[in-house]
């Protein structure tokens, strides 16, 4: 709060003041001789005085009136903000009451919009596979439609639904739903208790590391999500976030029906569901060279299953401790290693297991922006089901499509993976990439697990080998627009001897064409 005064001498006051003393000097007796020179000097003197006396008082209105323009508006409600500053708070607000100032109104909440339409054709040729045979293909759609609501500075709201379907999939299309879905909704409050806080409630992605382990599956047409509460802590050089979950992929959970245990003929239901714990901290995060994370999952559910010796029933808790460090130097460099062991119980089984990956590469600024890097992936597996031990890695909520070859024949368990990458741009808003898979098993006699989860293969004897086979990936990417993105692929796998033994000799095809827009 401030207050201008401006004081300015009064110019008709000063002018006549002037000029009435001029004309006495001018009407005083001429006590000197009419041709003395002094006294016409003297007069010539005064008037060339006078003068720059007038110039002066016009430059003093001048000043006057712009002062007046820039502070008189301001001048008036001075006296009105100096009392309601020295005064207590009711007594301000019923002052500003009285002169008919309005209350301040409350922020206009902030309300954003935004969505995706995603179109894949897709062609398989994977045969012999689980549900068909022969050349399958679609197309799948996916659109996601959210809106976002900023409260306040530090509480949001965020709703996101989705429609994933494929052309041609419902029997009529004016009256199924049914691939309407929630896919998010939750609050976050940043700022919660103290300014280094944040908590966020509801239905959300969960995402860490490069989504070996917890990822939001983005590739698949109904991704994946978290029915759960996390708090993040972040400072200025680290941070942990700590969350509890249920998985919210009603796809993959099964109704098992079975005989009530309490009366005889009736049936009763079982929704299994997994609970999902975890500890997820980042170090250096003020590095923007040098990323070091270190994490801890916990994985239960509520179902009851046989282990492998006995007839004992248990349900399953799986406890994941790892951690993850990536590296990029100034001349293209990078590094990115990886390493996770599992403890605990799968079903009344003893569970322990162990699984890595590392990754070196170098990123050329010429040569058209090439890259080239080298890729190694091991999990371990089980290849004795007959001694109540479980040692087959369980890579929890993955998104394995990136890692293990796009045609998604592998996951994180009981594998070794030998990648090379290789990619350049050659055009603007172009770039190509092609990859380089050869498969292995750990164990001969374990299962071979697709990235989906599902067993692809399995020899108990051992005799068929661990050799699973090859892969080509060929990719291309072209950012057409801003919103509006093309990506298209084709993958070739070759079957080594475990997989024309125990699924087929056919080489596997894969292609397709993606466009996404977004807004």
């Amino acid at each position: 709060m401030f207050r201008v005064e401006t004081r300015t001498r009064s110019a008709p006051s000063l002018a006549l003041s002037i000029l009435i003393g001029c004309g006495l000097i001018l009407t005083m007796p001429n006590r000197a001789p009419a041709q003395d020179s002094n006294g016409v000097d003297k007069i010539e003197a005064i008037a060339k005085r006078l003068e720059e006396l007038e110039k002066q008082i016009e430059g003093l209105k001048h000043e006057n009136a712009e002062l007046k323009r820039k502070f008189g508006e301001k001048e008036k409600p001075l006296p009105a903000l100096a009392a309601e500053v020295d005064a207590p708070p009711t007594q301000a607000r019923e002052t500003a009451a009285a002169q008919g100032e309005s209350k301040p109104e409350r922020k206009e909440s902030r309300i954003e919009f935004g969505g995706e339409i995603r179109l894949r054709p897709e062609v398989r040729d994977t045969t012999p596979d689980l549900f068909f045979r022969g050349v399958d293909s679609f197309i799948g759609q996916r659109v996601r439609l959210h809106v976002k609501v900023n409260l306040t500075d530090d509480l949001t709201g965020f709703v996101e639904v989705q429609d994933s379907r494929l052309w041609g999939g419902e029997f009529s299309t004016n009256n199924s739903i049914r691939g309407v879905d929630l896919h998010q909704a939750y609050i976050q409050a940043d700022h919660f208790l103290t300014p280094d806080l944040s908590l966020k409630i509801g239905r959300q992605e969960l995402r860490y590391g490069n989504e070996r382990l917890v990822g939001s599956f983005d590739w698949d047409f109904v991704g994946r999500s978290f029915d759960a509460i996390k708090a993040v802590y972040a400072r200025k050089g680290w941070s942990a976030d700590i969350f509890a979950a249920r998985l919210a992929d009603y796809h993959d959970s099964n109704i098992l029906i079975g005989p009530s245990p309490s009366r005889e003929g009736e049936f009763y239901f079982v929704l299994p569901h997994q609970e999902f714990y975890g500890l997820y901290m980042k170090f250096l995060n003020d590095n923007p060279t040098h990323k070091l994370e270190a994490y801890g999952f916990v994985l239960t559910d509520n179902f009851s299953r046989r282990g492998e010796v006995g007839r004992r029933t248990d349900s399953t808790g799986i406890y994941t401790v790892g951690a993850r460090q990536e590296m990029r130097s100034k001349g293209g460099l990078y590094y990115d290693g990886e390493a996770a062991f599992q403890t605990g119980h799968s079903g009344p089984d003893d569970h322990r297991a162990f699984a890595l990956a590392g990754s070196v590469g170098k990123y050329f600024e010429s040569a058209r922006k090439s890259h080239f890097g080298f890729e190694y992936d091991f999990a371990t597996g089980d290849g004795d089901f007959q001694d109540g031990k479980s040692r087959a890695f369980i890579d929890l909520f993955p998104n394995n499509h990136i890692h293990y070859g796009y045609i998604d024949f592998l996951g994180w368990s009981n594998m070794h993976d030998f990648r090379l990458n290789f990619g350049f741009v050659p055009a603007s808003k172009l770039s190509v990439e092609a990859d380089y898979h050869k498969f292995r098993l750990h164990k001969g006699d374990g299962v071979w697990t697709g990235a989906n989860g599902f067993f692809f293969g399995f020899d108990p004897s051992g005799s068929s080998g661990r050799d699973l086979g090859q892969e080509l990936d060929f990719t291309v990417r072209f950012p057409y627009k801003e919103h509006m993105k093309f990506l298209g692929g084709y993958s070739l796998f070759i079957p080594g001897r475990f997989a024309r033994l125990t699924r087929s000799s056919d080489l596997s095809h894969f292609s397709y064409i993606e466009t996404r827009i977004s807004f």
